[in-house]
């Protein structure tokens, strides 16, 4: 490439950048662009810096609904795209693609958003449903391209008028780092020890979870339950009460928010995602994946690309906390040897579906394109 850009990467956390998008941005650094981070700050926005990016702060929040304040996010948005004046932005999350990809739109700015799960702002009112597929369609109906992570969704989106098929790629998640997260041998267990890694949201099937561990514990008692995951205030959440209760009555090791999960990971016989949420492609499943770990997680969009099932783990029913006790029951009647079997099967699959190289090659051949002079049709 002759030169290189400015290019803007924004999401809706600081921490989200540094734990999940540091190959993108190494990339983006490698092929001699200057980045920016445009997200709200945290106590990651040091460590982005330190890599050699700049960074921007933007004042948001992930589930805000007033009108009156996302509009003014959108407005701050387009003043700050316009003082930077990027030659292309690369968006993660709802609130950032729909956003973002308004301001690049007005600005003529080439655009490349990724669609990681529609959320539950699809679970909504039908008006409300409305009015977020006509932003979809204002943001993205421009864009360079839209990355999906599932098939699922890029078919929902195309099917309501968002998009083009032309301009849009399938990924495999968000990919892995295969070398950060490496395979780990199977723990020796009398009995197993199931992890589930996700916010403690009702529609992540966190209920489920506690009511299929008692039902496998009252067929193996010594069978663990861990939980981690950050809790927070609001309907969406799990009552703070149930979680004490669940704790207190040994069904399950809530451990809060963990900085660092290949630890936990390396310690569970197998990953649980009972997730009824409209996901991308978990990316807890596949970090579990490339560990070695089965997984058992719903036949939902996005939580079922990261099995092949019978091979590499269990796929249960959503919002059916008796099928995934059945699924658990299974799991934990396995010989060692059948485990370290579907755990070697699952980081197999890590490695041919969810390297994260995969991604970062895609995201650099989608860039190039997006950058490259527009010749016109001039007779």
């Amino acid at each position: 490439m002759n030169g290189g850009k400015h290019i803007v990467v924004t999401v809706n956390a600081a921490w989200n950048l540094l734990n999940y998008r540091t190959g993108i941005i190494r990339m983006l650094q490698d092929e001699g662009h200057r980045v920016t981070l445009l997200a709200p700050r945290d106590d990651s926005a040091p460590a982005l810096e330190a890599l050699g990016c700049d960074f921007e702060h933007i004042a948001m929040t992930r589930r805000g609904k007033s009108p009156v304040t996302e509009a003014g996010v959108v407005a701050n948005a387009y003043r700050t795209l316009r003082r930077l004046r990027p030659d292309a932005v690369i968006s993660f999350t709802i609130k950032n693609n729909i956003y973002t990809g308004i301001a690049c739109r007005l600005l003529g700015i080439p655009f490349l958003p990724n669609v990681s799960g529609r959320g539950a702002v699809f679970q909504e009112p039908g008006l409300t449903v409305r009015a977020v597929l006509a932003a979809y369609r204002l943001a993205f109906n421009r864009a360079a391209c839209v990355f999906y992570q599932n098939p699922e969704d890029r078919a929902f989106f195309l099917d309501h008028g968002i998009g083009s098929l032309d301009r849009s790629t399938l990924l495999p998640g968000s990919g892995v780092d295969l070398d950060k997260f490496r395979a780990a041998p199977m723990p020796a267990h009398d009995a197993p020890t199931f992890l589930m890694i996700a916010r403690v949201l009702r529609d992540k099937g966190v209920a489920e979870y506690a009511a299929a561990a008692r039902a496998v514990q009252a067929r193996h008692p010594k069978a663990r339950f861990v939980l981690i995951g950050g809790h927070g205030s609001g309907p969406e959440y799990m009552p703070e009460t149930d979680l004490a209760a669940w704790q207190a009555a040994g069904v399950i090791d809530y451990l809060g928010e963990v900085g660092d999960v290949r630890p936990l990971i390396a310690e569970a016989d197998a990953v649980v995602l009972p997730s009824y949420y409209l996901e991308g492609t978990p990316r807890a499943l596949i970090e579990a994946a490339a560990m070695g770990r089965p997984i058992v997680t719903t036949d939902t969009a996005g939580c079922r690309d990261t099995v092949a099932p019978g091979t590499t783990g269990f796929l249960c029913q959503p919002r059916d906390a008796g099928d995934l006790a059945e699924k658990l029951n299974a799991f934990a009647d396995l010989t060692p040897v059948a485990r370290e079997a579907m755990g070697a099967a699952s980081r197999k699959r890590a490695e041919t579906l969810f390297d994260e190289r995969i991604v970062i090659d895609a995201y650099r051949t989608a860039l190039r394109a997006a950058l490259a002079p527009q010749t016109g049709g001039g007779g």
